[in-house]
């Protein structure tokens, strides 16, 4: 379209792209700009691209600022409420002495980590130690005589409860790897973890499972049961001992079809694809499941491309080219 209007003498001069859409509306936008060179030029003629403005084309200007932006009046409102905080934590010396919420807030002090949040190193430390060449052999299950997993749900980060489960672990002398991690990217979506716990005593893995249970169901005879009310989900795998063969777990297959390829694919199939426990589902479901499931995600796209690029580097996602047009091909996918 560009190039017919071109050849019919368009007076079209420049464009600017503010949500940097890129090959999207406008499919001659094939790049995002900086500040310091804002612009480039398309000529539509001969199908080229130029970083100087000498010549022939269309001047595309996309600079992806337009999240660093506010409106005037958001701006100000904006800035009206944080300033009632920014007092305290400019003027404070101690934070122990900040209000509670500002202090729950407060990520790094002094140049290292507050309480609060000292579990991400240890978190990371645990899962780089494992990281090698050959990581089977480096697994926590060939270091520590018992093994168990862990599995737990529920507000872990926001409301710190995956601190306490830490201290469990490291105070009774076990030692923890990092298997998965989910997130809850809202006030009222829950977070997963999924821990390999192990210890050299049997009695040291018992004591930090009968803690982590205590934790998850706190009554008025543990010492769990003053602190934070919410209550986490917890799952316990079979403690296997090490240099004994392991029992087969047979899994049950689910499966999810996506059917587009766009931007916000490729974080639901991550997420979807990550969902490979029964304890996920008895915490959305409220059903006791005993099995654990495993999802596989097909993305389809009408681009195979497309596809391919979302999938690439997840477990248990397979791209491919799906015409919705196409009821009959559409119905098999589905049937699968």
């Amino acid at each position: 379209q560009i190039q017919d209007l071109m050849r019919k003498g368009c007076p079209l001069v420049g464009i600017a792209d503010i949500t940097c859409d890129i090959s999207g509306s406008l499919e001659f936008v094939n790049r995002t700009t900086s500040i310091d060179s804002p612009f480039f030029r398309y000529d539509a003629i001969t199908d080229s691209y130029h970083n100087d403005m000498d010549g022939n084309g269309v001047i595309c200007l996309a600079v992806d600022i337009l999240p660093t932006e506010f409106a005037k009046e958001a701006t100000q409102y904006f800035g009206n409420v944080l300033s009632q905080f920014v007092t305290h934590l400019a003027s404070a010396t101690d934070i122990t002495n900040l209000p509670a919420h500002l202090r729950r807030a407060c990520i790094v002090h002094g140049g290292v980590l507050t309480s609060l949040y000292d579990y991400i190193p240890r978190m990371r430390k645990s899962d780089s130690e494992d990281v090698s060449e050959n990581s089977a052999a480096n697994s926590l299950s060939t270091k520590t005589k018992y093994n168990t997993s862990v599995s737990l749900s529920g507000h872990l980060f926001d409301q710190f409860l995956i601190n306490e489960a830490l201290d469990i672990i490291e105070a009774a002398g076990g030692s923890f790897h990092l298997v998965n991690c989910h997130v809850g990217q809202s006030v009222d979506a829950i977070s997963y973890s999924e821990l390999e716990v192990g210890a050299d005593d049997k009695a040291v893995l018992d004591q930090i499972i009968d803690s982590l249970t205590s934790l998850a169901n706190p009554t008025e005879n543990n010492r769990f049961s003053n602190q934070n009310s919410s209550k986490i989900s917890l799952k316990l795998g079979k403690v296997q001992e090490n240099g004994m063969e392991k029992e087969s777990d047979p899994k049950k297959k689910a499966a999810v079809l996506i059917l587009g390829a766009g931007r916000v694919c490729q974080p639901a199939a991550e997420m979807i694809s990550s969902f490979g426990t029964s304890q996920w589902y008895k915490t959305l479901l409220e059903d006791d499941f005993e099995d654990q499931i495993d999802v596989d995600v097909i993305v389809g796209s009408l681009y195979l491309k497309d596809a391919e690029q979302i999938v690439e580097g997840i477990s248990n996602v397979t791209g491919i080219q799906l015409d919705v047009t196409d009821n009959a091909n559409l119905f098999k996918r589905i049937s699968q």
